[in-house]
This record gives structure tokens, sequence and C-alpha cells, in this order.
């Protein structure tokens, strides 16, 4: 489920779908006109490309709240628990629901919880059109004063991001049954106050925060010619199809950080 590769429904909704990078860690500051800074294999954390460019362009319209049709319905392959609780608890403590992980993980081991699903039903894009995002630049050049501005350097945009207030987490045991979830499953989380819980199918539980988080971005890559002092968009070589509503291959698609055979999670260092 990690890598690019999988098979995985949901991830690969994701990536063919979407075009996106997922984030290892949701954040809730996350904004179409994010820069991210790659160095080789190192890739920095985000911050506004106003800092990095000259003159200071201004961004165009953002789309925001965009449903997530394709997600509708889309449940991911079984992942075991341990794995599965991983994941949860980077989404619980952005959330600011900490305090209830090791109570979480208690009732996954009470109840024997052997695999775990997840669904995201809620899930919205805010983004730019590329286009105009690249018109918005292309009168731009590079900080040389700044020290992240390094030849060699290449520079990935954010054009969209995918957030979501809530996920779906689907247990079953050894036998790959449904876990019945009691009461006190439903309870744990009113201690923390930030996070609501309910049934809402069988063996499914869903964790909804007070606040959206940014689950995954759709980057563009930016290359900058020192001779002209001026930037391109770069076109991967081999990439998602992500003319929504069509089976025709965009012409300009999103770029994977790592490659489309790299890493799912965006892991800034």
């Amino acid at each position: 489920m990690c890598t690019r590769k999988t098979a995985d429904p949901l991830v690969r909704t994701f990536l063919d779908k979407y075009g996106l990078n997922l984030l290892s860690i949701p954040r809730k500051e996350v904004q179409c006109g994010d820069l991210y800074v790659a160095q080789g294999s190192r890739v920095s954390t985000p911050g506004s490309m106003m800092y990095l460019l000259e003159p200071k362009p201004t961004l165009p319209a953002v789309v925001t709240d965009e449903a997530l049709a394709d997600l509708k319905g889309i449940i991911s392959g079984s992942v075991s628990t341990e794995i599965g609780l991983g994941l949860m608890e980077n989404l619980l403590t952005a959330f600011g629901a900490s305090a209830i992980v090791q109570s979480l993980k208690a009732g996954y081991k009470s109840k024997r919880v052997s695999s775990i699903r997840f669904q995201f039903k809620n899930a919205t894009r805010d983004h730019v059109d590329p286009l105009a995002l690249g018109s918005a630049i292309k009168e731009c050049q590079l900080d040389g004063s700044h020290p992240f501005v390094v030849p060699g350097n290449t520079y990935f945009l954010v054009a969209g991001v995918v957030r979501t207030r809530s996920i779906s987490v689907i247990a079953s045991d050894e036998q790959e049954n449904a876990i019945e979830w009691d009461a006190g499953a439903l309870q744990v989380a009113d201690v923390a106050g930030s996070l609501a819980v309910e049934k809402t199918a069988q063996g499914e539980l869903t964790y909804t925060g007070k606040s959206k988080l940014a689950i995954g971005v759709e980057l563009y890559e930016l290359r900058y010619d020192e001779q002209r002092h001026r930037f391109s968009l770069t076109t991967p070589e081999n990439p998602p199809r992500i003319v929504r509503g069509s089976k025709r291959r965009a012409p300009l698609a999103p770029a994977l950080l790592g490659g489309s055979e790299g890493d799912i999670f965006i892991s800034p260092t």
C-alpha cells in the first residue's frame, strides 16, 4: 500500500484520478500557491511562493470545497491493524485528539481486530487553474538571495489541495468478519472534545474532527532557466490520467514527487 505501484483501490483513485501526493502527516495550513523545494531526494516543508519569487505574483482565484464524487464508495484494501492504527494516529493527532490514541489502540486490541480498511466519504478539493497559475508567475524570477534558491534545486507548486474532516474505518477479525462495536467505542472520543465518533455501517466507525485537514496535494514541477530567467512547467514522463469526466490524457498533468514508483507519501526533511 505504501508505494505508487500498489493496486489498492483507494490509493489508485488518489493517484490516477487526481494525481495526488499524499501527506504523511495531514496538516491544516496547506494552500494553493505553496511551494516545495527539492534537492535530490530531499524535500522541504512547503512555504508560500511569495517568499521565493519576485516580483510577488498574485494567486489566481481558488475554487474551494469541490466534492470528490470519484471517492464515493471507494474503500481501501485491508492493512494490518498495526499499520492501519499508525495511519489513523497521524490523522487523529492532527485533529487534536492525540489523547485518545492509546485508548483507541487498546479498544481495537480488545476486540481482536485483525485488519483495517479506510474510506473518505466527504473529502473536498480546493484548486486553481494550472494555466492561470502559469500566467501568474511567467514574469517572475527566483530571488537569488534566498537561501532556498540553489542551482540544481527543483520547485513544486501546489495547484490543488484535497481535504477531509473525517475518516471512516472498517475493522475485521481474523475470519474477515466485521467487528461489532459497542457503546464504549463510541464514547472514547468524547474525552478529547475535538473529535466525534459514530457507527456508520456494520463494523465501521467514522471519526470526525472540527477542522478540515489537507491529506494530499496536486503539484506542478517548475524548472527555472538560469540563462533566460524564466520558469517552465515540466510534464511527467508517465503522467496519470487527470482529465476528470474524460478518458483523454491530460496535456499537462500534476507531478509526483519521487516518481511514479516512489512512496505514496510526501515526507519533508
